[in-house]
């Protein structure tokens, strides 16, 4: 397998990498743990106290220079907001803070410094990530429509202010001046080079004339962006079922799901009932309707936004100097460029070849057992003829695991393996106002104090986000505030009867979960801009490899129980559903393979593309994947309508090359065992983005990764 090796000079992205051991370190940050009011008068006096004994560094924490408008130390949680129009009051201040530092930024004469220059842009991004944070989660979550209209209108008006600022020339030139003094420290020469290099990417230094014209296609672009996730989360439909048709079907989903007085049920397209309609009904057709409503929920709201995607893409592409959009998005990427972004996925092309085959060529046997027609296997057949094989590989008593996985055991799974590894633990934050009754709030302590907190809303209703995503409600600023994530799911719900879930979907849990300690970890930064702003191909890789931990029969054992009988799973059962999650990886491996090229392929060409159905096809069959027939892949998979993944789907295949490389570290006879999870939080959790991500690994690991550990576990059987 011949997966490009990385060099130490491409460790970071290109005009990003800088030397992180020669400049002189500011002293040990003035930390606080007691809780005070904000502009506490004693807690002003401790800081001014620091100040002189400072300034010979050059440099001023964020906590104690911008006080006005902001306030101090602030470990409060966030609050929802009483009404609407307190939520606008509270959207609309920030938004003025934000220009109000903007103005302050502008108005400097004279030598430019880390104090009257990148302390202020700081606080400019601290309160748009503020005002940005809250109009997402309301438009992406809050039931009420009048909320989610206002939150659309609010993030636009902070993307009108980001699209200005990303193209203000001064700010370039000024931010510049400062990445020339010696003395800033290395996590802000590293936080001024990263947001340098994104000026130059996106167009700041060209004449004026030509930054209106990105300004203008950037704000098309970002309307149309928003306009694709919100038809996929409208897109909350039904279809109907005769009980008739369910066989195979298991109990707790007609339970959830009870039929009328025809015998007939009414299933929605929430992505669990869809996953448990493909992967257990025994009649191929109501495979194929799920199959259908599952990748047709943008169709046809999104036929049109997505040709207008692709082609406002290339169109900012080329004012800013790129051939096309591809090229555009790896420039900011660990890979680097579009031809090393095709030599990986060629490579891992030759490494699934033959485990996909051997896994597809079982399918095509279990379906002939099944099917006297002699049909070939369809895209919506791949799911349920994975869960027969493993089932007659591994044994039948693999099937009756979802009993160990029901929603609220896999939740505390998720919890006692995170708060094992890290030495932390999680409290429930009762009497806070939430968006909806179902979300929970907890705190994180480490050592008995608090380090952050996050919100679980984890099962799907109308009009909320229909996927999977963890987001940052607050950046966590050292001093200035504690790091707040939120996780938006669409999880079975208990409240609806048995939840029962099976690994995969608990592995998506543990996955989404690492994203969230991630940011956790990571929200004790100076500035706000270096929380988490990783390689946006290595984001993916903590989470990925908080994974393994589902896929070990002693975890498995330790924190699984039976949702009836509260018995652990038996070891023997453990070992066999590991050995039996291993089957599939090679078609998953494809799979992912197919959407990377479809992504890449629509955003690297000369012109815009206008075949995009095409291309999702062509790329499914290529790689010997059935396709679903009708539908409509390019205006349902949500990265389609991301800027962030648009062209860089390979992401996954990147990160968990990474994963897998970082896992090796750890004992497989001691998984549990604190130390290298210690070692792992310290050395890459913690640093967010303060470094290149390519560094934090080699630091973790003692030398560059490489792609051996993953090529051998997706060729070993």
């Amino acid at each position: 397998m011949e997966i490009w090796q990385p060099t130490d000079s491409s460790m970071g992205t290109r005009l990003w990498y800088v030397d992180f051991h020669g400049s002189d370190e500011m002293p040990a940050p003035i930390r606080t743990t007691e809780r005070r009011s904000r502009g506490s008068v004693s807690r002003a006096n401790e800081i001014s106290g620091k100040i002189a004994a400072m300034r010979r560094y050059g440099v001023l924490l964020a906590t104690s220079l911008f006080v006005a408008g902001s306030g101090l130390a602030d470990d409060e949680p966030w609050r929802m907001p009483v009404s609407l129009a307190a939520w606008q009051k509270e959207f609309g201040e920030q938004l003025q803070t934000a220009k109000g530092a903007y103005k302050k930024f502008s108005a400097v004469e004279g030598r430019r410094t880390v104090e009257n220059t990148l302390v202020v842009y700081d606080e400019i991004i601290l309160q748009l990530s503020r005002a940005t944070a809250t109009a997402r989660l309301f438009r992406n979550a809050h039931p009420d429509a009048g909320w989610r209209k206002a939150a659309v209108e609010a993030t636009a008006q902070v993307d009108e202010f980001r699209n200005a600022l990303s193209l203000d020339r001064k700010v370039h030139d000024a931010l510049a001046q400062i990445a020339q003094i010696a003395i800033v420290p290395s996590d802000a020469k590293w936080y001024i080079e990263c947001v340098l290099a994104s000026y130059r990417r996106d167009g700041a230094l060209q004449p004026a004339s030509i930054r209106a014209e990105i300004a203008k296609v950037r704000t098309q672009l970002t309307a149309l962006e928003r306009q694709y996730g919100a038809n996929l989360s409208a897109n909350h439909r039904t279809f109907s079922l005769k009980v008739s048709d369910l066989d195979g079907v298991p109990a707790d989903f007609l339970k959830r799901h009870s039929a009328d007085a025809e015998g007939t049920i009414h299933v929605t397209n929430d992505t669990m009932d869809l996953q448990v309609l493909l992967a257990r009904a025994r009649n191929p057709e109501v495979r194929r309707q799920a199959a259908l409503m599952r990748w047709n929920r943008g169709h046809p709201e999104n036929e049109r936004v997505v040709a207008d995607l692709i082609r406002m893409r290339h169109q900012l592409a080329k004012i800013c100097g790129f051939p096309n959009f591809a090229a555009y998005a790896a420039d900011s990427r660990m890979v680097l460029t579009v031809e090393r972004h095709r030599q990986f996925l060629q490579a891992l092309e030759r490494a699934s070849e033959d485990a996909a085959r051997r896994e597809l060529a079982e399918l095509v046997k279990f379906k002939a057992i099944e099917d006297s027609q002699g049909k070939p296997l369809a895209g919506e057949d791949v799911s349920y003829y994975q869960r027969i094989a493993r089932e007659a590989t591994f044994g039948a008593e693999i099937e009756g695991s979802r009993e160990y996985f029901e929603y609220s055991i896999v939740k505390l799974s998720v919890l006692g393996t995170a708060a094992t590894l890290f030495g932390i633990e999680f409290v429930p934050l009762e009497n806070l106002t939430r968006w909806h009754p179902s979300v929970e709030a907890y705190e994180v302590k480490d050592g008995g104090r608090v380090i952050g907190r996050f919100y679980l809303d984890m099962h799907s209703r109308p009009n909320k986000f229909a996927g999977f995503q963890s987001s940052s409600l607050r950046a966590g600023v050292l001093g200035r505030q504690l790091p707040e994530v939120v996780l938006l799911c669409n999880f079975p719900n208990p409240a609806d009867g048995s939840a029962l879930m099976d690994r995969s979907q608990a592995e998506m849990f543990f996955h989404e979960f690492g994203h969230l300690l991630h940011s956790i970890f990571s929200g004790k930064q100076r500035w706000a801009g270096a929380d988490t702003g990783v390689a946006r191909d290595f984001d993916e890789a903590p989470s990925q490899l908080l994974e393994e931990w589902l896929r070990n029969p002693e975890v498995l054992v330790r924190f699984t129980r039976h949702y009836k009988t509260g018995q652990p799973m038996p070891l023997s059962l453990a070992k066999k559903l590991v050995l039996a999650g291993q089957f599939g990886k090679g078609i998953e491996a494809r799979r992912t393979l197919a959407l990377s090229w479809a992504m890449l392929d629509m955003h690297d060409d000369t012109e815009p593309r206008t075949d995009a159905k095409e291309v999702f096809r062509t790329h499914f069959q290529r790689l010997g994947l059935p396709f679903v027939e009708g539908s409509h892949m390019e205006e349902t998979v949500t990265h389609v309508g991301a800027r962030s993944y648009a062209a860089t789907y390979y992401t996954y295949l990147w990160s968990l090359m990474i994963a897998k490389d970082l896992f090796t570290r750890f004992d497989p006879n001691d998984l549990l065992s604190p130390k290298i999870a210690g070692e792992l939080r310290r050395k890459i959790l913690e640093k967010g983005g303060t470094e290149p991500s390519g560094k934090l690994v080699q630091d973790f690991l003692g030398r560059p990764f490489n792609e051996k550990a993953y090529q051998h576990w997706l060729s070993s059987n």
